[in-house]
């Protein structure tokens, strides 16, 4: 099941840094701008998470509980999600486009970079609805245990906005060049067309959901649970952004190239991090369905061999990048200034890939136990107690090379905190898998 969904968050990751590499070719201000537009991504995306992970729960356990009694039950909970996401899309996308200017001048935009931002956003913001149903549509699929299809799902989205993107953002025959809010338009028309596809498969082929909103206390139901994992993960998710708006900004401090080297790093530590992104999201399903039909032993088993893939790619890719590191920070930038920050970036970091993700697999785990808050616990004492102090500190010892250094120290530190913190549901496990053999 981790196979499709390493291709399908690959497909997902792919199509951010495709919008990336054909922005930086307008330049380094562009780049700058996209970069600046990071953690608002990444705060919509936390959103996203914590509902997606509410949703494989509820789903998975569900599917396991009533698949021989009752199968309309699941199809049914379905439905109510998707109404529920619609909404808080529609919501996100409003206040996002009410905001933007003060928001991204916190965050230290100015003069051309911030109308830039402003070019790119507003299609963003309206592509906002397409990209969160696509993504829950794809996660109620995958929790139903079919994984391929959301992977040719998210292929198809990538090659329609890898073939859009030149198009819109350098101009085509009667198209002009729109630069960089070629770029989000060209995500917006690429994620209403995927859509279709997506809506096609799960109503019609699958006849995974049924929409019924003339029961709403049923409906609201399954809001409420949803809301008992999505709220505490939700936040946990948030609190990345919100340390990702206090980075940038130290960062912007520095200067604007620092800023677009740190938005192609993140971006390319997201693509060094599918694998083991594909290989949690795939516990949950498979936890949540055992944890339905109560077989204890096979999530200990799962999670044990998870573990030893997730040591094996975490080696692997670290020594890649880090040997890599000047070639890949030279696709990306222009002036030998970005080339020489994302480079240093991309040799840090990646040495504290295998404390991300074993801090990464626990959470997904609690997520998939119900013990949301257990989550909510280690990202707000890895975000808010050990990575905001540590990059000041190494900001005001190093300058960037500090902050990037800070970065590794608390995510390694994190790891170990989320060690203790695991081994306590550990022991739980396994006294639930003794004795119910």
């Amino acid at each position: 099941m981790a196979i499709p969904m390493l291709f399908s968050f690959s497909f997902n990751i792919i199509y951010n840094l495709s919008d990336t590499f054909f922005v930086s070719k307008l330049g380094e201000k562009p780049l700058a701008a996209m970069s600046f537009t990071f953690p608002i991504v990444m705060s919509v995306f936390s959103i996203l998470m914590g509902i997606s992970s509410g949703t494989s729960s509820i789903i998975s356990r569900s599917t396991g509980k009533n698949i021989k009694q009752d199968p309309s039950i699941t199809k049914r909970i379905s439905g109510d999600i998707l109404i529920f996401s619609l909404i808080v899309a529609i919501f996100m996308a409003i206040i996002g486009l009410f905001s933007e200017n003060y928001v991204f001048s916190f965050m230290g935009a100015k003069g051309e970079t911030l109308q830039l931002i402003h070019e790119y956003m507003k299609f963003w913001y309206l592509s906002l609805p397409f990209f969160i149903l696509l993504f829950i549509g794809n996660t109620i699929m995958r929790s139903l245990g079919d994984a391929k299809t959301p992977a040719i799902i998210m292929f198809t989205s990538i090659i329609g906005n890898i073939i859009l993107d030149p198009i819109f953002i350098f101009g085509l025959g009667f198209i002009p060049k729109l630069g960089i809010a070629g770029a989000s338009l060209a995500t917006l028309i690429s994620r209403i067309l995927t859509n279709f596809l997506a809506f096609y498969i799960l109503f019609k082929k699958k006849e995974a959901i049924s929409a019924n909103i003339k029961n709403l206390k049923e409906m609201i139901n399954s809001w409420k649970e949803l809301l008992y994992i999505s709220i505490p993960a939700t936040a946990s998710n948030l609190l990345n952004p919100i340390s990702g708006f206090i980075i940038t900004k130290i960062i912007a401090s520095h200067s604007e190239i620092a800023v677009a080297a740190y938005g192609v790093g993140g971006r390319i530590d997201g693509l060094a991090m599918i694998p083991a992104v594909a290989l949690n999201s795939a516990l949950v399903p498979i936890i949540g369905q055992n944890l339905g039909a109560k077989q204890f032993q096979r999530i200990l088993d799962a999670i044990k061999h998870a573990m030893k893939l997730l040591i094996i790619w975490a080696i692997f890719v670290s020594i890649l990048i880090v040997f890599f590191s000047h070639n890949l920070a030279e696709i990306f930038n222009k002036s030998n200034a970005g080339i020489e920050i994302t480079s240093l970036y991309l040799k840090i970091i990646p040495i504290s890939y295998f404390s991300i993700f074993y801090f990464a697999i626990n959470n997904y785990i609690f997520y998939a136990i119900k013990k949301p808050y257990n989550s909510l616990f280690l990202i707000f004492t890895k975000m808010i107690i050990l990575t905001i102090p540590m990059v000041y500190l190494g900001s005001y010892l190093d300058g960037v090379r500090g902050i990037f250094i800070g970065l590794s120290i608390s995510a390694l530190l994190a790891s170990v905190i989320s060690f203790f913190k695991f081994n306590e549901s550990w022991k739980i496990w396994r006294k639930y898998a003794r004795e119910n053999k």
